[in-house]
This record gives C-alpha cells, structure tokens and sequence, in this order.
C-alpha cells in the first residue's frame, strides 16, 4: 500500500492494510501544536509530532491532533521514521503509554532566542519542543520556556536540534533568553483519511507514498472520475 517500507508498517499496525477501503475526508486540514500530558508531565507538542503520533481510544485509531481538549487515549503507532517523534529523554512517545490532550495552541510562531556574545537567533516551535533545560528551577522545554526568563540549556531529545544548536555555537550548560515569539505562517499540508476504525492526518509528504485502488472492478477504465 506504502512505497516507503516503515510507513507501510505504521499503517498496518493500526489495521491500514493492502486491501482496506479508505476515504479521504479533506484536503490541507490546518494542523496544531498542543499541550498533552502524560504519566510523567506535561508537554508541549509540535504541529509534526501532533500529526504523526496515532491514538487508540475505545477501539479506534485517530491522530492526537485530531482529539479535542480533554480526550485522550493510547499511543498506537507513529507515523514518522524509526518510530520517532519522542519527546524527553525517556521517550514518552512510545507504544502503550497515555496521552491527554490539554488543549490546542494559538497558531504556530517561531522563538527568538539570545545568548551571552551570539548574535539572535530564530527557531521553529518544533525544534524548540526538542531542547530541554532548566527556568525558574523547573525542567521543561524552551517551548514553554517565557520570555525574558533565564533558560539553563541541558540537552536535546532530537539529534537535529543539537546540530542545529551546535552549528549556531550554543550548548549545553549555556544560558539562554528567550526574546520574543514572531507568528509564523504554516501550510495546510495534511490530508485526512478515514478507515473502518481509523481516522489519521498524513502530511502531503506522506501521502504521496500511498497509492490506492479506485474500485474493486477496474482502476483503469475512468467510469468513476467522469
């Protein structure tokens, strides 16, 4: 059904098989980040990793970003390589563990951060759900770090966010600021597919991997796109 090996074992572990009738419900569904909270804390969740992680919540399988506030459910797969995203260094991500949506958040911006002797520096909400580090002696992400406090860097839950950092000369042990937060406009990339018990967002990215079969009497003729 997929082209790329661990997508086609993602969608048949929540029962997307070869053979099984879909429906796309829509196109360029806008996505959010949001607040969840699970055995360990509560967390900040990127627009990407909301997308990707997949639910099972009384017997049906449905995206994380696709709960409202207060539902919630168990993690059932990923949709992303290698199993990832994973939040934290325990990675709270993983098959079987709890996740309660607290709510959506406002629309996606991008953090401005300043360190002593660097020049200001800009970086997706996503990245920053993945740098990890001390405020007001508490541990949590920079994406929920607040503006003007003091943010101890520690470490990184995603080996692109510490090259990223390290490139930029930042590392951990340094103190940090964060500036201010800049609105950012994000495309309406996702599709929404349903199944038999199964409702879940693919990125365009994805979707282009997964090819269908129109009908099960020809897929060739063109009768039923007229």
């Amino acid at each position: 059904m997929a082209t790329l090996p661990w997508l086609d074992a993602a969608l048949a572990a929540i029962g997307l098989n070869a053979g099984t009738r879909v429906t796309k419900v829509c196109d360029d569904l806008p996505v959010r980040s949001a607040l969840v909270e699970t055995g360990t804390g509560r967390y900040v969740v990127s627009r990407q990793t909301a997308e990707a992680v997949v639910l099972e919540q009384n017997g049906s399988d449905i995206s994380l970003c696709l709960l409202g506030p207060g539902q919630s459910g168990r993690v059932a797969a990923t949709l992303s390589p290698g199993n990832r995203p994973t939040i934290g260094k325990d990675q709270i991500f993983h098959p079987g563990a709890q996740v309660k949506k607290i709510r959506d958040l406002p629309p996606e911006v991008r953090y401005t951060i300043r360190a002593p002797n660097l020049a200001a520096w800009t970086v997706s909400l996503n990245t920053a759900t993945h740098v990890w580090g001390e405020s007001d002696r508490r541990n949590l992400q920079l994406a929920a770090a607040l503006v003007g406090k003091p943010f101890v860097l520690r470490r990184f839950s995603a080996p692109e966010a510490k090259t990223r950092f390290s490139a930029a000369g930042i590392h951990p042990g340094m103190q940090l600021f964060l500036a201010h937060l800049t609105p950012s406009d994000v495309p309406h990339d996702a599709i929404c597919v349903k199944g038999p018990e199964q409702q879940i967002l693919l990125p365009r990215r994805l979707a282009g991997h997964v090819y269908l079969r129109l009908c099960d009497v020809c897929w060739s003729c063109g009768a039923c796109m007229a």
